[in-house]
């Protein structure tokens, strides 16, 4: 009885209470980027005894079969690849998989059936089958926990361990992070270190003979060494991923050679991976972030490289996180390894940035999750650090992650007085962070399912009391904390929340799962909800992010698997009339007289005539319905609960009125000269845009 008697209260004493307390999910208006991702994400490469190469694509989860002049013979993929990473080929021509996200090898005929699973590869990295048809595994720990592997496991091709190389340490003959093995003609194995920055050589049987290299740029020395490959002479080439260079040795590790610097283009190298030296000792590098395969001579000449189609402007692989601040949009797209910048009221491309735009600073491992600070900085966390940018790609400062806190981190939220709240989902904690020093300040949460405890802790928002909301994602449910961790209160959800952010203009926080999103009041009654899976406008596939315009009004969401972002306006914005001029202004206007509900649409032109043409159907009935500066052959009509308009328009305003009860459903479709794309659409007095011609209300 008291909530009806509230909200009849709310409807009699003014809008500006109403609005405090939406009862009704907001509109679908608008999708800014698609899905387009670049052809190559490769990270490793061989060669079978033909001389043809194959390659395995981590983002398209592809191996692929090309000639060496690029030409594609065939492509498969398994439905149960997660993140294939590396690959080599016996001398039967069967694949063998490296799997980093399943933790296993999986084996293939040249043909793509499975034949076998090796479990258990917990933590490895690049596989390489010998001479001997042996199989070299490279198995590091986790240096967060006590667990520290760090061998190469020595195989048969059945998957049976026949001895393991290594131990932890930072001697002769210990490993620290191995990533990447290969093997001369010899049987002779070289393992990468990037705990040691190092490369070590062992013979057949696995007894240690020297290191080369150590922390740095000079010859001899890495930055993050991933591969290496050898060639018919002995020699062994390193991808010194961080230098993007690649160096050569001779047999006994005496420096030969070295050629690439950073950038995008032929020699040139992002943070190549894998590299695989050919029957007739030249080199193939797998650009990776590049997006290309580079093909160069045993001197490091350039000679080939397979390059298609990039992302462009508004065309994204996976996007993640997203920032609203001075009418700009940014967009996160955490697998071509930049940030997008959009107009927020319109939808249109500004610029962008990112390793492939800018110089080292900006330089981003996979960017995640982002948060706006002062001065309207973007905060931007990667796999590694996280950088303050300015709106313009400007570097201004960046600060390591908390130690261990670089697995599955999904969240960010900045406070006023300058602190940074992080998600650790991996860890299953909240880190609290200043970020005038990037030092630790405080950091609470363990795995577990009573209060304050976490399980994969993701989105997590600041309300205006500056209490903490946490979107507790396995555990089905939303925490609320004091600044300091202090445990408040929580409420479930029927999902595992995902996106976490709060309008503190009405009050409401929105939570996002996979393909739904859910609004509560700050108490965590349920107010409304929207959304399903699918990706039409209004449904969801991988909700990663919700951002709130100042005002309320808008609503930005982002999605992984369609790598888009959608936008969604209050029925609220539509109060009050647009700004435009007749004759010089060209689209359509809408908006709604807060005291009368009345709708008004509008058809502008710029002094050339176009046609235009607008459906309304509504869920009740039309109680009143008039036409506006119609012309003889302009045409208006309804049909029971549907409204027709159509005709000519120039230097004047066609448009319809019309009135529907309040609870009503409303779905519009506009179109100017038989075209529903790029044509602009303003919303109510606050002459919200965008390009769409069909929407729901």
């Amino acid at each position: 009885m008291f909530k009806f008697i509230l909200l009849i209260g709310l409807a009699l004493f003014g809008s500006h209470l109403y609005a405090q307390v939406p009862i009704k999910p907001p509109v679908p208006f608008g999708v800014i980027g698609k899905l387009a991702p670049s052809d190559f994400y490769v990270t490793d490469l061989s060669e079978d005894l033909q001389g043809n190469i194959y390659t395995v694509d981590n983002y398209h989860k592809t191996v692929s079969k090309y000639l060496p002049d690029g030409t594609l013979l065939s492509s498969f993929t398994d439905k149960d690849f997660k993140f294939p990473r590396y690959l080599s080929l016996d001398s039967n021509g069967r694949i063998y998989v490296l799997d980093s996200g399943r933790a296993e090898v999986r084996v293939y005929s040249n043909d793509g059936n499975l034949l076998n699973i090796w479990t258990g590869k917990q933590g490895a990295g690049e596989i390489e089958i010998d001479n001997f048809d042996r199989a070299l595994l490279a198995l590091r720990g986790n240096p967060a926990t006590s667990f520290r592997a760090d061998v190469v496991v020595v195989h048969d091709l059945s998957g049976m361990e026949l001895f393991s190389i290594g131990s932890f340490g930072s001697l002769v003959g210990n490993l620290s992070i191995p990533v990447g093995v290969s093997s001369g003609s010899d049987g002779s194995i070289w393992v990468t270190e990037v705990g040691n920055q190092r490369i070590q050589k062992f013979t057949a049987e696995g007894v240690p003979l020297f290191t080369v290299g150590q922390l740095g740029s000079n010859p001899g020395e890495f930055i993050g060494p991933r591969s290496t490959a050898v060639d018919s002479m002995g020699n062994v080439f390193v991808s010194d991923r961080r230098n993007e260079r690649i160096q050569k040795f001779s047999p006994e590790g005496n420096f030969l050679s070295e050629w690439g610097y950073r950038g995008n283009g032929p020699g040139l190298f992002l943070e190549m991976e894998g590299i695989n030296v050919a029957k007739d000792d030249s080199l193939w590098v797998a650009g990776f972030h590049a997006h290309d395969i580079q093909h160069f001579d045993n001197e490091g000449n350039f000679l080939d490289r397979w390059i298609g189609h990039i992302s462009g402007p508004g065309e994204f692989a996976n996007v993640k996180g997203i920032g609203l601040v001075d009418n700009k949009l940014f967009i996160a797209d955490h697998w071509n390894q930049e940030v997008q910048v959009f107009d927020s009221a319109s939808g249109n491309y500004l610029n962008r940035f990112g390793e492939r735009n800018q110089g080292e600073a900006t330089v981003f491992n996979f960017p995640r999750s982002m948060e706006i600070g002062p001065q309207g900085d973007l905060y931007i966390a990667d796999d590694d650090n996280i950088r303050r940018i300015k709106q313009d790609g400007t570097f201004v400062s960046m600060f390591s992650r908390p130690s261990g806190a670089r697995i599955g981190s999904h969240g960010m939220a900045y406070s006023s007085d300058g602190i940074l709240y992080q998600s650790d989902s991996g860890n299953h904690r909240i880190n609290v962070i200043d970020t005038a020093t990037g030092a630790l300040l405080n950091q609470w949460g363990k795995k577990g399912f009573i209060a304050g405890e976490f399980n994969q802790p993701r989105g997590i928002a600041i309300g205006s009391d500056k209490s903490v909301y946490v979107a507790d994602n396995k555990n089905y449910r939303i925490q609320q904390f004091t600044q300091d961790g202090t445990f408040i209160r929580s409420w479930r959800t029927t999902f595992p929340p995902r996106a976490l952010s709060i309008d503190t203009i009405n009050n409401i926080i929105y939570v996002g799962s996979w393909g739904k999103i859910n609004a509560y009041d700050l108490n965590g009654n349920d107010i409304f909800s929207w959304g399903r899976l699918g990706s039409a406008q209004g449904e969801f596939i991988g909700i990663y992010d919700i951002e709130i315009a100042p005002d309320g009004d808008v609503i930005y969401t982002s999605e992984t698997d369609t790598a888009r972002v959608q936008r969604f306006l209050y029925p609220d914005a539509f109060k009050g009339k647009p700004q435009f001029s007749p004759g010089k202004n060209f689209g359509y206007y809408i908006w709604k007289d807060p005291g009368s509900g009345m709708w008004h649409v509008r058809f502008s032109s710029n002094s050339v005539t176009h046609s235009y043409r607008l459906e309304v159907t509504s869920t009740a009935e039309f109680s009143s319905v008039s036409g506006t500066n119609l012309q003889l052959n302009d045409f208006l009509e309804q049909q029971g609960n549907t409204l027709l308009l159509s005709g000519k328009v120039s230097s004047w305003q066609d448009g319809v009125d019309f009135i529907v009860p309040e609870s009503a459903s409303l779905k519009f479709n506009l179109s100017i000269d038989n075209q529903t794309d790029d044509v602009p659409v303003s919303v109510g007095a606050k002459t919200i845009s965008a390009n769409l011609n069909t929407f729901d209300y």
